[in-house]
């Protein structure tokens, strides 16, 4: 059995370890792994090749948000500060499938910052044997793909549950089910 821990201390440590918690076979750095900080939405994944995939801040201060993924001693990442990759992202799950990774979050939308801050919910995927791409692309992935999810209830006027909370994914189904709220400030009582 193999376990994957993270600290935090603001130098984030991953260990490997075997059997009991009192045995760590390998560390390493936390970075692009783990968070700083315990209070950032991230999420983690190790698929059944033993690839780990992560989405979460990369720097101290959470302004480098990705989607990443540890490959022998290199990272294939999200394009770094591109706010058409990811902007502000608050991660709230990933699950795999035999070709791709996906990955399930809510971001500020980009296409409507003029018009005051506005939550979008997104699924994203990247192929497992995605390499990164070669110059402008270098270490960052080529394959990645983001959706927008919609969750309302349709009418002439639909109304909109647009920040996802949560999410499950059932692979005898091949079925994702996921939570959604409105903005905070949208009802008022």
């Amino acid at each position: 059995q193999v376990n994957f821990d993270s600290g935090f201390e603001g130098s984030p440590m991953c260990c490997h370890n075997i059997e009991n918690v009192n045995s760590v076979t390998e560390s390493l750095k936390g970075v692009a792994k783990c968070p700083y900080s315990p209070q950032a939405n991230v999420t983690a994944l190790m698929t059944s090749n033993g690839q780990y995939y992560a989405g979460s801040p990369m720097d101290f201060c959470g302004a480098d948000p990705t989607i990443s993924c540890s490959l022998s001693g290199m990272t294939i990442r999200t394009k770094q500060f591109g706010s058409k990759w990811l902007n502000e992202p608050q991660f709230v799950g990933s699950f795999e499938t035999s070709t791709f990774v996906y990955f399930l979050f809510r971001e500020s939308a980009v296409k409507y910052i003029n018009c005051g801050k506005i939550i979008y919910s997104h699924i994203a995927r990247v192929c497992k044997n995605d390499r990164g791409g070669h110059l402008m692309l270098k270490d960052n992935w080529t394959t990645f793909l983001k959706a927008h999810l919609n969750c309302s209830i349709p009418g002439e006027f639909p109304f909109y549950f647009d920040e996802i909370q949560g999410m499950s994914y059932v692979e005898s189904e091949n079925m994702v089910y996921a939570t959604f709220t409105t903005p905070s400030n949208f009802i008022t009582f």
